[in-house]
């Protein structure tokens, strides 16, 4: 005929109702490959690009276009990751696991960051990395910042600014701290030497509170603290217990005023007869051996 003079291809043949593919009438189209290689019996859903295998090109028209099955039958092949890091100009492949075992999220920003660069508070000035000397006045505010809070003022004036000073009574009766106020407090009292009395009253602290305190105390032998003030504040038995054994270990404390407290009456005698122990031993005469 004049088609087959000209060399033309016979037109391929439609799509029958039966199912037929490209492969020709009857013929079942070849199983589709998963993204790792295997076979997909027809019939069965990819379960990444969402095709059915057995399916002809363009019946799977709501499959994005770069996941559609080929008229071979076959998924497209996934980028290989060294060859997108190539293309991206980079090292290292965003499919490839994160060096060091880190995740994605950890490069999320481009730009790189000093090891070097200084901490800043939020404020936006400069974390300090120590005090400016070792007065309590800078002491007390270098921990401040680290645990960025904001300086008691009340307790800034009753603190000297020359190194080597220290102070006998601190009273934040009228100058809450509260709990998060309270750790740089302790730094001041492991520091300090000939503290006598300590008045932490309506300060809102609670057994931890109590614990963290008296565990200074203790590990503070230059701090004779004679009286302390822990009335109104939510402390109950698990800071009775812990006051009991403070007492027990620091004989120099002679009051303990509580106050207000949720200590049960038991261990509140209990705490006021070590504290009279307390008051027989530290008046008993000192005997000094003579030569």
């Amino acid at each position: 005929s004049p088609a087959d003079a000209l060399g033309e291809v016979p037109p391929i043949p439609s799509h029958s109702s039966s199912g037929a593919s490209l492969g020709g009438a009857g013929r079942p189209p070849p199983p589709a490959k998963s993204l790792l290689g295997s076979t997909m019996p027809p019939g069965s859903v990819s379960p990444l690009s969402g095709a059915t295998a057995g399916m002809t090109p363009g019946s799977n028209a709501s499959t994005p276009a770069h996941l559609r099955m080929t008229p071979g039958g076959t998924l497209p092949r996934m980028p290989d990751p060294a060859m997108l890091a190539k293309m991206s100009g980079g090292g290292h492949s965003p499919l490839a696991p994160s060096p060091g075992g880190r995740q994605l999220s950890d490069y999320a920003s481009s730009s790189p960051v000093s090891a070097s660069v200084t901490p800043k508070h939020p404020s936006g000035s400069p974390m300090p990395t120590q005090p400016a000397d070792s007065s309590l006045f800078s002491v007390y505010k270098f921990h401040c910042a680290r645990a960025q809070i904001k300086p008691n003022s009340g307790l800034l004036k009753l603190l000297p600014k020359e190194p080597g000073k220290f102070i006998t009574e601190i009273n934040m009766d009228y100058n809450y701290i509260g709990v998060k106020g309270l750790q740089p407090l302790l730094e001041i009292l492991r520091l300090n030497r000939g503290l006598r009395v300590l008045n932490l009253k309506d300060n809102n602290l609670e057994n931890s509170e109590v614990k963290a305190l008296a565990q200074v105390l203790v590990d503070s032998p230059e701090n004779n603290l004679q009286v302390l003030d822990l009335s109104n504040n939510p402390i109950s038995l698990a800071g009775g217990s812990v006051l009991v054994e403070l007492l027990g270990k620091k004989r120099s404390i002679v009051e303990v005023k509580l106050a207000g407290t949720l200590i049960q009456p038991k261990i509140l005698e209990k705490i006021e007869e070590l504290a009279g122990l307390n008051r027989a031993f530290t008046a008993r005469p000192c005997v000094t051996a003579l030569d």
